[in-house]
């Protein structure tokens, strides 16, 4: 049997002379797993140029490997890994080596994570439930990597699904998570949102999206699905208050200064009691890590995960790191949390939402209305999303552009391109910019409440019953 630094380079010698046998290894194998962080790197470079569409040559990863390593250094070493693999007398089984590979290094994070546990253990700084959850994180994290195998299948895939189907149809039951608004539904082409998406979307500072992301995890809440919102902007207090605003219409400064009627402060205490009961939490995070955040998703998911699925927020993906020691462009780094993220829906029973904030290429724009290049991570970043969906307020561009028009003719600009100033007033527009499974060119248009921070939906009872 071969070393792991000798199948190591095999590895990439063997993806470098057949590109395409990068298909066996790629779901499962991660450059985190090789023991030699050159071969790692390499073969992190291999699937970097592959998720970009990228040809994936021996010029291409040099000049990719170069970055971090002296180019006749690598040059040696891919040519020596191409030799090696050449020199075989039958084609390196990479599938073989991959599982050798995936089983050494969850031995190896099976063992820093016991030691790890006990140092934490015998300091006593930490409670044992805290660290007992922790640790289970872990596990499941080094156990999701060795996964089932992808061509794994139930006995009766076919049945199971038409069962499905006819149980929507004869009970009216959706068995996805709800959407508040019908201009969502229409738009997405969905009833609910099923276990196992992660969708996306985007909008510019002050559009709105936090506002209609609350809207979107009490509807989730109140229809008995478990919330989980890892949120890097607004407090678990300001999240409330929103939604108190919302349902209510009592607005946040109102609430903060305690001016409410009798019949308000009911309202508010049964919602607060309703909030303290729900299986609706608010993180507060910092900076951590899309490594972290999966863990805390599989321990809120342990605890709290039932037969409906999970609805987990992000708030925003410009925000989350990544594991990776490496410097990371954008690009890199948002395909790396999409692909995380994605992954943990897939295996646990729920949906994943990221906000995005707009990365500000609009805004050179004449008509700023978000495009994938908007995107953070540009156009490649949608890859691993099912649906990416945006929020434009052409109200808030006209008026960033009409406080510093100057020529005549600004004003007659700003309406053929945004419309007049009454007709955009309070007006939004909701879109898609990727949908893998419905329409990517559907639109439709919400009303903003800005006093109570909530959209309001524009279709009359006739339009959402034919909305479909």
């Amino acid at each position: 049997m071969a070393s792991h630094p000798e199948i190591e380079r095999l590895i990439v010698g063997a993806i470098l002379l057949k590109p395409s046998q990068l298909d066996t290894v790629q779901d499962r194998l991660l450059p985190r797993m090789f023991t030699s962080h050159v071969f790692g790197d390499l073969y992190g470079c291999i699937c970097d140029l592959a998720y970009r569409g990228m040809e994936v040559t021996k010029a291409a990863v040099l000049f990719q490997a170069t970055d971090d390593y002296d180019g006749e250094k690598a040059e040696a070493v891919v040519s020596a890994s191409i030799h090696a693999a050449s020199s075989q007398a039958d084609a390196p089984p990479l599938a073989q080596y991959a599982k050798q590979m995936i089983d050494a290094y969850q031995r190896r994070e099976l063992v820093k994570a016991v030691e790890e546990s006990g140092k934490e253990l015998r300091a006593k700084a930490k409670p044992a439930d805290e660290i007992i959850g922790a640790m289970q994180g872990q596990l499941d994290e080094i156990m999701a990597v060795g996964g089932a195998s992808p061509i794994a299948r139930s006995d009766n895939p076919g049945a199971a699904i038409f069962d499905a189907m006819a149980k929507a149809h004869q009970e009216g039951v959706k068995e996805g998570i709800p959407l508040p608004l019908k201009e969502m539904e229409d738009v997405m082409s969905v009833k609910s949102v099923p276990a196992g998406r992660l969708n996306g979307l985007l909008s510019s500072s002050g559009e709105g999206k936090t506002s209609l992301t609350m809207q979107i995890l009490l509807a989730a809440a109140e229809a008995g699905h478990p919330v989980c919102l890892f949120s890097y902007d607004q407090s678990e207090k300001e999240c409330v208050h929103q939604m108190i605003a919302q349902k209510y219409g009592i607005t946040t400064i109102r609430q903060e200064a305690g001016d409410l009627g009798i019949k308000e402060w009911d309202q508010v205490k049964e919602f607060t009691d309703w909030y303290s009961a729900s299986r609706f939490h608010v993180v507060q995070c910092g900076r951590e890590t899309v490594g972290q955040l999966v863990r805390m998703c599989g321990a809120f998911q342990r605890r709290y995960g039932v037969s409906k699925p999970t609805l987990f927020a992000f708030d925003h993906i410009g925000k989350i790191q990544t594991d990776s020691k490496k410097d990371q462009d954008a690009g890199s780094r948002a395909g790396e949390i999409a692909r995380e993220l994605k992954a943990f829906m897939r295996t646990n029973n729920a949906a994943g939402l990221v906000l995005q904030q707009r990365n500000g290429f609009g805004m050179r724009r004449d008509n700023p209305r978000p495009i994938s290049q908007d995107l953070f991570g540009g156009e490649g970043a949608k890859a691993d999303f099912d649906c990416i969906i945006y929020l434009y307020r052409r109200e808030k561009y006209r008026n960033e552009r009409s406080s510093i028009s100057s020529a005549a003719n600004d004003e007659e600009k700003l309406t053929r391109i945004f419309g007049s100033a009454e007709a955009v007033k309070g007006k939004a527009e909701l879109g898609v910019i990727k949908n893998r499974f419905g329409q990517e060119s559907r639109r439709s248009s919400l009303t903003f409440d800005a006093p109570f921070t909530r959209y309001v939906s524009e279709a009359t009872t006739a339009d959402q019953e034919h909305m479909f």
